[in-house]
């Protein structure tokens, strides 16, 4: 039976998240706990008509769940209602295919106007399209700036066993060999003299987005109490580095755009929204690379926005296709197609920012 995700059915979740992801065992169980309450009952978005839900057998056993977390959006002006599909699991002893068919299917035929799907796998994405959604290609494409070039590659080969000789041997002379690859590859970021950061309020987030971004078909419609709840769950967040979102302007004070992320000098530092004009895109990218080079980070990665891929390209990025699906579905067809047409503004902190 697919029926609502019940705070009292969290005890038996969590204990599912601890055996189908064993690295979950880095929080402990009790926040574990809270982290599913928080963000499936206490968000500020809260709907009892679209919620997460789970399959529960005869006996009473949960086999499946899916976290669903509703969302305001703006389309064409009118507002509507976005349903974000997160942490698919299923019980393998527990028909785990037809499980998740039907969990799928039960989301897509919620009352919500769209449904998204963030960072799905390569099953999840087969399972969405026998039932009638899409792929958002355009928005599933990543991309990666090494900072630190040399580091950045000997640690891919290190991951090989044909390569962890020639990461040992060349460790001691990591740093000059980056600053050299930077100076052939001309990848380092640039100085950013007379530019500045400071900390993205609420208040500057929805003012300036409001500037930036108002043109887009489809975005998002946050507020002060839905964005002060998200930036103090992320916050809280340690497992993927330390979060930072910072205000960028130019040495006249001009406010250029923001960047979101997760700085982690000990791996990749994960990008969770760029925001900037068609003119000062470029601008922001710079600054945020040099903010995470200046704090030793050796590489960052995030998610495409179609519409900067050239800028992207321009800073010599590379591209990553098919590393996580964001899958879409909906009534409307002209919904769907905002994502076909890079009409959508759907950055990661719209997605999945890894609440589970």
């Amino acid at each position: 039976m697919i029926r609502p995700f019940a705070e009292s059915d969290i005890p038996q979740v969590v204990a599912m998240n601890g055996r189908l992801f064993p690295g979950s065992s880095a929080l402990s169980g009790g926040e574990q706990e809270r982290r599913f309450r928080e963000i499936c009952f206490k968000n500020p978005w809260h709907d009892a008509e679209v919620s997460s839900l789970v399959s529960e057998g005869s006996d009473g056993t949960i086999g499946g769940f899916i976290a669903i977390i509703p969302r305001r959006m703006k389309f064409r002006g009118r507002d509507i209602r976005m349903a974000v599909s997160q942490h698919l699991m299923v019980d393998p002893g527990s028909r785990s295919s037809l499980v998740a068919v039907e969990l799928i299917r039960r989301l897509l035929a919620g009352p919500q106007d769209l449904t998204v799907a963030d960072m799905s796998t390569d099953l999840s994405r087969t399972l969405w399209e026998r039932l009638g959604g899409s792929t958002a290609l355009l928005y599933s494409l990543h991309w990666v700036k090494p900072l630190k070039p040399f580091t950045y590659l000997t640690s891919k080969l290190g991951k090989r066993s044909s390569g962890k000789l020639l990461t040992i041997g060349t460790k001691p002379f990591a740093a000059m060999l980056d600053r050299a690859a930077n100076r052939l590859l001309n990848a380092a970021p640039p100085g950013m003299s007379g530019f500045s950061y400071e900390p993205l309020t609420t208040d500057l987030y929805i003012s300036g987005f409001s500037e930036l971004y108002d043109e887009y078909t489809l975005r998002p419609a946050y507020d002060e109490n839905s964005l002060k709840w998200l930036f103090e769950v992320l916050g809280r967040e340690r497992r993927f580095g330390t979060f930072d979102c910072k205000l960028v302007r130019d040495p006249s004070g001009r406010r250029l755009g923001w960047f979101i992320y997760f700085h982690n000098a000990a791996g990749p530092s994960h990008v969770l929204q760029i925001c900037a004009g068609e003119t000062t895109f470029g601008a922001v990218l710079d600054a945020l690379f040099a903010h995470a080079a200046e704090r030793g980070a050796v590489e960052l990665t995030g998610r495409m926005e179609p519409r900067f891929m050239k800028r992207f390209a321009e800073k010599q990025c590379l591209f990553i296709p098919g590393r996580s699906w964001v899958l879409v579905s909906s009534k409307d067809p002209e919904l769907v197609n905002s994502f076909f047409r890079g009409e959508a503004f759907f950055s990661r902190i719209e997605g999945d920012p890894w609440f589970f």
